[in-house]
């Protein structure tokens, strides 16, 4: 198997390849000289310095990765001797040892999970084309270069929250092929059980107020929009505004952390306040329920929303109970947004396959993916971030 040296070896002979590109164009300075060699002169300058930059951090992350990926072998071979202890430990009926070797078991799988996530995030920032250095980094909303397949991490008292930045190149309706958006996700335990603040923290009216804002005033870790414009908003115990429409679902979290997608047409405001939701709002609609994709959607602007690709904000729950976040960018510098069905995908190939609910929060130009107090994703309009009513935060 390909080693991590030999991977950081290339890496270097490539460098020195530029290097050499580059000491070969300055020879031609000896004999053609004027505005013309001075123009090509500094455009070679600037592709030695920005592919250097990028060859070297891509191949550093396939570096990466094949540690990352012996790791995973490791941690599957571990599993499989603690498994095989467990059965032996039954066999003989020593439960005491079987409990200890489960647990063992239990850890390696979770090792291997977790490399294995990391190492599909570290895969996929390399997965692009070398067409220009542009490809490999995102401008983040503060106008700042950020390399794909970056991870962060950010404590806070209830535990640590990971988000990740990855490239999606997936196929979507009828073998249309995605070609290239950037999506931003962070996968959050169920014991850290997300809230809803309102804009400008007032209970007594719908307003508008930056998610960067509002994350900023809540200490949140991570903060998205979620909300269109109309429909029911509830949170702290209060009603800011009744279900005043028959179209497209509420999406509720329940007293023990549960998502849920409510269909308006069913659904009346009482209806939902007699579940006793922890807070209560409307994007637009479950993409998936119990697992399986859904098609056909009650929402005003349904053809517009799913038969066009756009930036996304969507939010769910695996099987287990964790939450699944995160917005994707379209519309601009060459990022083309996502269809329902790609955000399924990616999230069943790129996170878990094991999920219950995703749903389609508010997309295009309002989504926001606030980290640590910092916008992630670009910025739509003119490079202002948009208001927003309220906001999903941890």
């Amino acid at each position: 198997m390909i080693s991590s040296a030999q991977v950081r070896s290339d890496s270097n002979q490539i460098g020195a390849d530029l290097s050499s590109f580059y000491s070969n164009f300055e020879a031609v300075n000896t004999s053609w000289r004027g505005s013309s060699f001075d123009s090509l002169h500094m455009q070679a300058q600037s592709f030695v310095d920005e592919y250097g930059q990028v060859v070297a951090s891509q191949m550093d992350a396939f570096a990466q990765a094949v540690d990352l990926y012996q790791q995973y072998l490791n941690a599957k071979t571990n599993f499989s001797i603690a498994d095989g202890n467990v059965n032996l430990a039954n066999s003989y009926n020593r439960i005491g040892d079987a409990n200890a070797f489960h647990a063992q078991a239990q850890d390696f799988l979770y090792s291997a999970e977790d490399l294995k996530n990391q190492i599909i995030s570290l895969l996929g920032s390399i997965n692009r084309k070398l067409e220009a250095s542009s490809d490999l980094f995102i401008t983040a909303a503060d106008g700042s270069k950020v390399p794909l397949g970056s991870t962060y991490s950010v404590s806070n008292a209830s535990g640590e929250i990971e988000f990740y930045m990855v490239r999606y190149t997936g196929e979507g309706k009828e073998g249309n092929p995605n070609p290239g958006t950037t999506v931003w996700y962070a996968v959050i335990p169920k014991e850290m059980m997300p809230k809803m603040a309102m804009a400008n923290d007032d209970l007594t009216k719908v307003g508008r107020e930056t998610i960067t804002n509002m994350a900023k005033d809540h200490d949140a870790k991570l903060g998205i929009n979620l909300s269109v414009d109309e429909g029911m908003m509830y949170t702290d115990g209060t009603l800011v505004r009744e279900n005043n429409i028959d179209y497209g679902e509420t999406l509720i979290m329940r007293q023990d952390g549960t998502l849920e997608s409510l269909p308006n047409s069913q659904y009346s405001t009482q209806d939902i306040l007699d579940l006793n939701p922890v807070w209560a709002t409307k994007g637009f609609f479950a993409i998936c329920r119990d697992g399986e994709f859904i098609s056909q959607h009650d929402d005003a602007q349904t053809s517009y929303i799913v038969d066009i690709r756009h930036p996304r904000t969507f939010i769910g729950q695996d099987t287990s109970g964790n939450y699944i976040v995160g917005v994707c960018t379209g519309r601009a510098n060459g990022e083309a947004g996502m269809y329902m069905e790609e955000i399924y995908d990616f999230v069943k190939t790129n996170i878990t396959p094991d999920i219950r609910i995703l749903y389609n929060g508010d997309g295009g130009g309002s989504s926001s993916f606030v980290y640590d107090g910092k916008k992630q994703n670009p910025n739509l309009d003119e490079g202002a971030e948009r208001a927003r009513p309220n906001m999903i935060y941890w």
